[in-house]
């Protein structure tokens, strides 16, 4: 709170203003939004119920970038990790959960003006709400958040997702600002054009024994791209080659970087109690 300044309640309106980027509670300006009040005096299950009004409130102002979303069953938010503009998600601590709450409600405790009227004046968020909220393991209505992608993917029924921001279709969040996609309509051509530059541009120099080969190599870049729309476990896949230095690591790099950025990689033990466990521990 600014003050102790009195103040009035008055009906709940959704926020005005629009926000950019991956953090935009920092983006608002809270004195320019009519923002719910909340009677900090109230019963704790009042509370922890307004003070999840107030979150949902603050998602629906733009819920392509949500101010809480549930990823792992836990109460997380999408931050920015570095200046390339790559996001992460994280999960909220009671510090962070409180910080969003002061931010999207106003909080207020009754008290008596000087004839003896009841007014209600700025309050601190409670200390104990943020920790029941984060325990309440049940946040209906809350975005659930499964992934975050850096390239377009498809929803279920195969419509291509572009728009950057959180998807409630695939529950992924795409961090696909400034991606110039072209021409995306699937012709005889441009399909022809995308595997070419795919198995001869960016695949072509490694030597892939035979068709097979390409084909999975084929497969692993364009999975992740399509993940959402198969059911169930999709193959594993090993790059295999004859002696060192063949360039295994390079071709699993070059077939996933695209879509994943920078992945880590594993070589597999040859002993074969030792691969059992690298593969189920």
């Amino acid at each position: 709170p600014r003050d102790n300044a009195p103040t009035q309640r008055s009906a709940a309106q959704a926020p005005d203003a629009d926000y950019d980027g991956f953090g935009p509670m920092d983006a608002w300006d809270d004195s320019a939004l009519h923002l719910p009040e909340i009677d900090v005096t109230l019963q704790d299950s009042a509370v922890i119920d307004l003070a999840l009004g107030a979150i949902l409130r603050a998602n629906d102002a733009d819920p392509r970038y949500p101010v809480v979303v549930v990823s792992g069953g836990l109460l997380s938010r999408i931050v920015d990790t570095d200046s390339t503009g790559a996001v992460s998600v994280e999960a909220l601590k009671t510090d962070s959960l409180r910080y969003i709450l002061a931010r999207v409600a106003r909080w207020v405790a009754p008290s008596k003006d000087k004839e003896g009227k009841t007014i209600y004046r700025n309050a601190k968020v409670p200390t104990s709400l943020a920790p029941m909220v984060l325990e309440a393991r049940d946040w209906p209505g809350l975005p659930v958040l499964e992934a975050i992608s850096r390239v377009p993917t498809f929803t279920p029924d195969g419509q291509l997702v572009t728009e950057p921001g959180y998807d409630a279709r695939t529950k992924i969040f795409h961090a696909t600002h400034g991606l110039d996609l072209g021409d995306t309509t699937p012709t005889p051509g441009n399909v022809k054009r995308a595997v070419e530059f795919i198995l001869d541009d960016l695949l072509g120099d490694f030597g892939l024994a035979d068709a097979s080969s390409r084909a999975h190599a084929l497969v692993l870049a364009l999975l992740p791209y399509v993940r959402t729309d198969i059911e169930g476990p999709t193959p594993m896949h090993v790059a295999m080659a004859p002696s060192h230095g063949a360039g295994k690591t390079l071709l699993i790099s070059a077939a996933l970087r695209p879509a994943l950025g920078a992945v880590n990689m594993r070589s597999l033990p040859r002993d074969d109690a030792e691969l059992e466990k690298h593969l189920v521990t």
